[in-house]
């Protein structure tokens, strides 16, 4: 159950997670190592959110540059209500293909998301969107499929 639900019989109570061997993890990182050398470029500079060294430093510098200008200083902060249990799959492949993603790594990507579901107890369903809950692909997957609203 996700934290803070208290109502069990809530399907929105509960969020699938990967159950990922050692190998499909490791895999995981080659392939994200990979999108994030080549997605670099295309995302936009304001997506501060899951990169390395990127929300941190500038948000210190804009706050400091803000307060300098005058007596008050606001931030808006965007937490997205169930975002990586609803990011369609297709959206992201398109996204890479507009990125020029070399074809291995969106035939890869494809294959990733073949196939998924979703089993508890006696029922199974099969998934088309979402970004796995422990994945390591998952927040680099939103900043791509998400990147789209910001520019």
């Amino acid at each position: 159950m996700k934290n803070g639900s208290a109502d069990k019989s809530v399907p929105s109570s509960y969020r699938p997670i990967t159950l990922l061997p050692t190998l499909g993890k490791v895999l995981e990182r080659l392939l994200a190592n990979r999108i994030e050398k080549h997605t670099e470029n295309y995302l936009e500079n304001t997506q501060y959110g899951f990169r390395k060294n990127k929300a941190r430093k500038k948000a210190v510098k804009a706050i400091n540059k803000m307060r300098k200008s005058g007596p008050c200083t606001a931030a808006i902060f965007v937490d997205i209500r169930g975002a990586f249990d609803h990011l369609p799959w297709k959206h992201i492949l398109s996204s890479l293909t507009e990125y020029e993603m070399p074809a291995y790594v969106s035939s890869l990507l494809r294959s990733y998301f073949r196939s998924r579901r979703v089993t508890y107890r006696d029922a199974t369903r099969i998934i088309t969107r979402g970004c796995p809950q422990g994945s390591i692909l998952g927040p680099l997957l939103w900043n791509i499929g998400y990147n789209c609203v910001l520019t």
